[in-house]
């Protein structure tokens, strides 16, 4: 038996990333979360489509 094959797949871990009105930060947030170093990972952006703070 290999080493790989004894080991477990691992876990995806699911981030989920709500906005509101705060566009400047999306960039540098989606930046820190790739160079995470774990590989099984996926992000969700949430935004809630409001402009100027207005429904």
């Amino acid at each position: 038996m290999s080493a790989s094959s004894t080991y477990a797949p691992r876990t995806l871990v699911t981030c989920i990333m709500p906005t509101a009105n705060r566009r400047q930060f999306v960039p540098g947030s989606i930046r820190m979360f790739l160079e995470q170093d774990y590989d099984r990972k996926e992000l969700i952006v949430i935004d809630d489509g409001v402009r100027g703070g207005k429904r």
